[in-house]
């Protein structure tokens, strides 16, 4: 959980500070940021029906068992510290509004306050639907949350993560 958290993040570092035509950098500080992420998930992930199908029986009932145990509402909040730097925006900056092999991705607003995207992924019969939003409080504050859906065949999961974060200071120290 702690690495989808970190993963929203760098994606809304990546997002809000490089410098392309289709994205304004929002206006925040660099360097060490203190992370508060709050996820709810409504039922396991669909796992696809090509997986399953390769398993044996037994597999399957106990793979059917654990997802049933998956299946009830489940929170979670992480708080920890990142680094956020120019120079890990710029590596994946590469990725932000370019369609990738079954997923395309719209920047909806961007601005120096708020940024919008929207993710769309299909791939064979799993299609998910992604909605980040992030907002630059000021320089040291932002607050952002995602809406993610995930369908395979009639399994449908909802994810909710909403995100705080507020600046330390331009040091990161041993902080990654």
């Amino acid at each position: 959980m702690r690495n989808k958290t970190l993963c929203g993040l760098v994606l809304l570092a990546t997002v809000t500070l490089g410098a392309t035509d289709k994205i304004r950098p929002l206006n925040i500080k660099f360097g060490l940021w203190e992370m508060t992420g709050t996820t709810t998930r409504t039922a396991a992930i669909p796992v696809p029906e090509e997986d399953v199908s390769k398993l044996t029986p037994e597999q399957r009932a106990r793979l059917q068992e654990r997802m049933d145990a998956r299946s009830a509402a489940k929170t979670s909040t992480r708080t920890y510290r990142s680094c956020l730097t120019k120079e890990k925006w710029d590596k994946d900056l590469a990725r932000v509004g370019e369609d990738r092999e079954h997923c395309t991705e719209a920047i909806l607003t961007s601005t120096g306050s708020k940024i919008s995207i929207e993710v769309q992924c299909v791939e064979e019969a799993t299609k998910s639907r992604i909605h980040l939003e992030y907002q630059a409080i000021s320089s040291e504050t932002m607050k952002g949350f995602a809406h993610t859906t995930v369908t395979n065949h009639d399994h449908t999961t909802n994810i909710d993560s909403t995100y705080t974060a507020k600046w330390i200071g331009p040091v990161c120290g041993e902080v990654k």
